[in-house]
C-alpha cells in the first residue's frame, strides 16, 4: 500500500509540473496508473480487491487557454478474487477505455472535466476452480 501511495504522489506531482508549463494548442503523452476493482453484488461470497494497471496515450486539443478537449486510448486491467467455503476463484478482465473529456481550466494546474468513457472488454479469464464449482451447482 505504501508503494501504491508513493507511486500516486509521484504521478500527481509530475502531472502538476507538466500543467505548470506554458499554454500549448496540442498536447499528447503517456498515461500510466494503478486501479483497484472488485465485484459487489456477490451474496455469501468473500470478495477482495484486485490491483491492476492502466496505460495508454492521451491527446489534448486546447485552442484557447481556458478550454480543451482530450481523447485517451487506454488499456485497463481489472478483476477480483473471491472465495466461498472451500472454493476460490480469480477473475481477470482487460478493457480498452476511450475517455472523451471536455475541460475547463479554472487556474494553473486545476481543471473541471466532463465527458464519456466507452469501454470494450477485450479479454477475460476465470480460474478453473470456479468453473468446476458452477458445473457442480448445475448438476
Amino acid at each position: 500500500m505504501k508503494k501504491f501511495l508513493l507511486s500516486l504522489a509521484v504521478i500527481l506531482l509530475t502531472a502538476t509540473t507538466v500543467q505548470a508549463q506554458s499554454h500549448k494548442v496540442l498536447n499528447f503523452g503517456v498515461k500510466v496508473g494503478a486501479n483497484m476493482s472488485t465485484l459487489t453484488e456477490l451474496q455469501d461470497w468473500n470478495s477482495t480487491f484486485k490491483t491492476g494497471f492502466t496505460a495508454g496515450l492521451f491527446f489534448e486539443l486546447r485552442p484557447i487557454k481556458l478550454v480543451g478537449v482530450s481523447i485517451d486510448a487506454l488499456y485497463s486491467s481489472a478483476g477480483t478474487k473471491f472465495s466461498f467455503e472451500n472454493w476460490s476463484a480469480d477473475i481477470n478482465l482487460g478493457y480498452i477505455d476511450l475517455p472523451i473529456m471536455a475541460k475547463v481550466y479554472l487556474f494553473r494546474g486545476l481543471s473541471v472535466n466532463a465527458g464519456v468513457m466507452p469501454s470494450f472488454l477485450i479479454n477475460s479469464s476465470i480460474s478453473h476452480a470456479l468453473f468446476y464449482f458452477c458445473l457442480l451447482l448445475m448438476l
